[in-house]
């Protein structure tokens, strides 16, 4: 996976781009550790993508503080007593975020017949 310290504003106003731009320095510190700190430290990554890589897509898709609160949760699940394997930004949901429903309306072609 690439980290690329780039803010898509194509197609947004003005202000919309200037807002968007507030989550660059974020991206800038998450990125400057993969690039000088994390070579340095033993590979000991359970996961994929990577924490930084994680926090660096969290805070690209949710915005500053959620994908910092995001990126700070996962550092937390990866612990030696943790699960591992692959855990996308995507899958992450809230507890009071609202899962979906097999063979929920806004999920017609999933049924829950065993059949």
């Amino acid at each position: 996976m690439c980290m690329k310290l780039h803010v898509d504003t194509q197609g947004m106003s003005p202000g919309r781009k200037l807002w968007a731009w507030r989550v660059w320095p974020f991206l800038a510190l998450v990125w400057l550790y993969k690039k000088l700190l994390s070579p340095v430290l033993p590979k000991a990554c359970r996961y994929h993508p990577t924490c930084s890589e994680y926090t660096f897509d969290a805070i690209k898709q949710r915005g500053v503080i959620q994908g910092i609160l995001i990126g700070g949760l996962r550092v937390l699940r990866c612990a030696p007593w943790g699960s591992s394997g692959y855990d996308p930004v995507e899958a992450f949901r809230w507890p009071w975020e609202r899962k979906p429903v097999i063979g929920h309306p806004e999920n017609p072609e999933q049924s829950t017949d065993p059949r």
